[in-house]
């Protein structure tokens, strides 16, 4: 599936292209966000697989079995079974688009959610020409989910494409902040953690580093902490003193950004959680962000 990388290639691609084509500005790149309806509870079922979808009824003539044309409300299912055919219409979308004469365009997929990349010349036509496209196909898409901006969020993460950065959305680093602080609190109060609430903090700490990979060392605290519970078999643990400094850096930081403050000295820029330019994410042979 993709990643935050991914979506930074089809900006470097992007933007290679607009290098060599017509008189537009990087300013101009906008992003079409759609999401399906219910992807997972209105996914056909072929009439030769139905048979693996039967319910046995009670009814006053005996039992029956009755089989889904769709799957049911709740059925957990492998996201393959709407990665293939949401692909296969990107496939079309692409070649239908494709025809326009300029191709700084890119299309991104993960699960039920799309994100073309055009200019904003080309934004009305091309929701429209995915709109249509599908309810040809017969899928449902969540309108009142659409989104045509220069500031996307993108699995979690808030994109700037008039500066070409990357950061934690607003939304994401206050539940970050919140429970860092939940765990704090607990560490001081009771000396123990639950090892629950330790996990989700990792976790989610973890997640925001796919975007501040320089801060990936400060896990390593969290991660010995995490492995000591998991050994241990236990329900609470007691954090280290370098784990407790490190949770404190990361509320810092990202109090720091949701308040839109300038870096102090003790945290500088480099180290942001916020903002980071999207060339980091492909490596230092990237030309995207010169």
């Amino acid at each position: 599936l993709p990643g935050a990388s991914t979506t930074a290639l089809i900006l470097q691609r992007i933007r290679d292209v607009m290098t060599t084509g017509p008189e537009h500005s990087w300013g101009d790149v906008v992003c079409i966000e759609t999401d399906v309806a219910s992807a997972f509870r209105h996914i056909p079922i072929r009439p030769a697989d139905r048979k693996y979808c039967v319910n046995c009824i009670n009814t006053p003539s005996g039992p029956r079995l009755v089989a889904h044309r769709r799957l049911p409300f709740g059925l957990r299912s492998s996201p393959l079974l709407w990665v293939r055919p949401c692909a296969s219409e990107a496939r079309l979308a692409k070649r239908i688009f494709a025809q326009c004469d300029n191709r700084a365009e890119g299309l991104q997929l993960y699960i039920d959610d799309r994100n073309y990349f055009c200019l904003r010349v080309h934004a009305a036509r091309r929701l429209v020409g995915l709109l249509l496209l599908d309810a040809v196909l017969g899928i449902q898409d969540s309108y009142e989910k659409i989104r045509v901006s220069e500031f996307p969020v993108i699995l979690g993460f808030q994109w700037d494409l008039r500066d070409n950065t990357v950061g934690i959305a607003k939304g994401k680093a206050e539940a970050i902040v919140s429970d860092i602080e939940r765990i704090l609190a607990a560490a001081s109060e009771q000396s123990k953690v639950p090892v629950p609430l330790l996990k989700t903090v990792t976790g989610r700490l973890s997640w925001a580093c796919h975007v501040a990979k320089l801060l990936k060392p400060r896990l390593r605290s969290l991660y010995a902490c995490k492995a000591v519970a998991e050994r241990l078999d236990c329900r609470t643990i007691a954090l280290s003193e370098e784990a407790k400094s490190d949770l404190d850096f990361f509320r810092a930081v990202l109090r720091e950004e949701l308040s839109d403050t300038e870096a102090t000295d003790l945290y500088p820029k480099g180290s942001s959680l916020a903002r980071i330019p999207a060339s980091f994410l492909l490596g230092w042979g990237s030309k995207l962000g010169r």
